[in-house]
């Protein structure tokens, strides 16, 4: 072939360069004899088994003949096919050509790939459900519809999870629920997930809210089960985050910063439509909002929250506060009384309430309806207390907050003495910040000169880019993980004193470790001159030290002189310190003094 100069065609360079206009150009018995050619070529047409793996690249391309003489690729993106084969009976699907399919290799072939006959799952999911997505909805009768109902009851039926995990998804992404406006009475069709079963709490909660609507009368009792697989919603019950196996619900976990309720509080429960529900009261509604909703879900209307910038939140502040639901319970006043008022929690006591209301001492101390007798607190105390825990705090921190306006110049006075023991890591919130002595200063310094002395310089090799080819003896990130791992098993960044931001797969904290000097500065190898940063420290030090030649000399102007093992740095707007272990502070002064490249003032 090289000799005659003619190019030679495998299968994979023709399956490259098959091109839809060829295709469309080639007869049905072409095709067979290309189905019946690929059932050899699995490689070209198999889906991949693995992440990495790259799919047949003939999966993507018009290889199917329909029936039309249309072309189209085998599979859409979620992997479903875009064809079938033709069955016994007609069909509106799209389907490949009979007249190919006739030939039996290539009916194996296209079996092989992953077709079959039209489901009754196809049949919904292509025929009927995307009617209800165009104009044709406005032609669907009464009769139809029900028709349509029915033939999705029984595709729900199928014995295949796969298929009837399809028709679901597919089901709850298009609007084919008929339903009523709960305040219009106006028809529409909605999206399983938009509507809801007119059960009797339902409407009663719901009734003239014109966000929500009803699944229509008209669809049969026993279908009901069938939309409520799909979406459609049946019971109200209050939105809220489970709790972990020791009650605690998460909130928030980053860098720095821990948010944790407790006792399954979730300080962002909400029940839908109460809101409105609230806003429009009536004494059935407010006997099932208050007897079915409130008492049983009590624990979600008020409860503490841990705060911590560790963690394991051992240095946590805790607060008392509403949810969400809780705010809008004390907010509104729809609370029935004995004189078929509604008033605000705040407003009554436990005697004004209605008899239909049930007695319950937890919510009413929640809601801070107290009984009508001497030891009620006066109005302004209550007042007090309804705002307090408005803004998540309790009648003692109003205390705290008066004192502080009385004595500004005490507090001030105290905020300055906090804020200049700030790298104290019990004040800041930091974690504990790691320790290393060395047991003789003087011999470690002496076996350290020793080893600058006899340390290899930096060396690169000048290929397409500038590569190091020397490193130190001992590896910088075994050396430095040891130093800066506190007694907590906290890895801690040099610069912003926190835990680096994550572990690894293999559980080790990820960080960098950067070179603390420039190569004018410090020509030699070794672990020591490294420094544990965080990625985003690690980012600012190379930016506004290494980069700046100025900053560069200050830094090791300000170490020489140093005595405390902490020294300022400046990075962009932001004013910090580097703060060193005892050892590893007394190692670095020990080779800026040392070396030959360096010169003191």
């Amino acid at each position: 072939m090289d000799e005659l100069k003619i190019t030679e065609i495998d299968p994979e360079s023709f399956a490259r360069n098959l091109s839809e206009r060829f295709l469309a150009a080639q007869d049905d018995e072409w095709f067979a004899r290309f189905y019946a050619f690929l059932a050899d070529q699995n490689a070209l047409w198999r889906p991949s088994k693995y992440s990495w793996q790259q799919p047949g690249m003939l999966r993507s391309k018009p290889i199917l003949r329909l029936e039309d003489g249309s072309l189209v690729v085998p599979f859409d993106d979620s992997g479903h096919p875009r064809a079938y084969l033709p069955g016994a009976a007609n069909t509106d699907l799209p389907c490949v050509r009979r007249s190919i399919v006739a030939h039996p290799m290539a009916f194996e072939f296209l079996k092989q790939l992953g077709l079959s006959e039209p489901d009754i799952v196809a049949d919904v999911i292509e025929r009927v459900l995307p009617k209800y997505t165009d104009d044709r909805v406005a032609q669907i009768s009464d009769e139809q519809y029900l028709c349509d109902l029915y033939l999705l009851k029984e595709a729900c039926g199928v014995d295949s999870k796969i298929n009837r995990d399809r028709l679901i998804a597919a089901s709850r992404k298009t609007p084919f629920v008929k339903a009523i406006n709960a305040a219009s009475g106006q028809h529409a069709f909605k999206t399983p997930g938009d509507t809801w079963l007119p059960t009797d709490h339902v409407k009663l909660l719901f009734a003239g809210n014109p966000d929500y609507w009803f699944v229509h009368d008209l669809i049969p009792q026993d279908i009901h089960d069938v939309l409520v697989s799909m979406g459609v919603h049946k019971q109200i019950t209050p939105q809220h985050r489970a709790p972990s196996n020791d009650g605690t619900v998460a909130l928030q976990h980053q860098h720095g910063w821990h948010v944790r309720g407790l006792q399954g509080f979730d300080p962002d429960a909400t029940i839908e439509g109460i809101e409105f529900a609230l806003q429009n009261p009536n004494l059935e509604r407010a006997c099932f909002i208050w007897n079915h909703l409130l008492i049983p879900y009590v624990k979600l209307l008020e409860g503490d929250v841990e705060e911590a910038t560790r963690q394991d939140f051992s240095n946590c502040k805790v607060k008392r506060q509403h949810s969400n639901l809780g705010n809008l319970i004390v907010q509104y006043g729809w609370i029935p009384t004995k004189t078929l008022e509604f008033k605000k929690a705040a407003e009554i006591s436990l005697e004004d309430i209605h008899s239909n209301l049930l007695q319950n001492e937890q919510l009413c101390k929640v809601l801070g309806i107290l009984p009508r007798d001497s030891s009620r607190p006066a109005k302004t105390d209550l007042s007090k207390e309804f705002h307090a825990k408005a803004l998540g705090l309790n009648v003692d921190d109003l205390a705290n907050i008066e004192f502080i306006r009385q004595n500004p110049a005490e507090f001030l006075k105290l905020k300055r003495r906090i804020e200049s023991r700030s790298n104290n890591s019990e004040i800041d919130g930091k974690p504990p910040f790691p320790t290393s002595t060395s047991a003789n200063p003087e011999r470690r310094e002496s076996l350290l000169v020793e080893q600058i002395a006899d340390a290899p310089k930096k060396e690169y090799d000048v290929r397409n880019r500038s590569v190091r080819i020397t490193r130190s003896e001992i590896d910088p990130t075994t050396w430095l993980r040891n130093r800066y791992t506190n007694d907590e098993q906290q890895l801690i960044c040099q610069i912003c004193k926190e835990e680096m931001p994550f572990r690894k797969r293999d559980g080790d904290f990820y960080f960098e470790a950067v070179e603390m000097f420039t190569n004018d500065v410090l020509d030699r190898e070794h672990e020591a001159q490294f420094l544990a940063l965080c990625p985003l420290c690690a980012a600012m030090y190379t930016e506004f030290i290494k980069k700046d030649e100025s900053a560069m000399k200050n830094l090791v102007e300000t170490l020489t002189r140093s005595e405390y093992p902490e020294i300022p740095v400046q990075l962009g707007e932001l004013q910090a310190t580097i703060r060193f272990v005892s050892t590893h502070f007394a190692d670095i002064k020990t080779i800026v003094r040392n070396s030959q490249k360096v010169s003191i003032s």
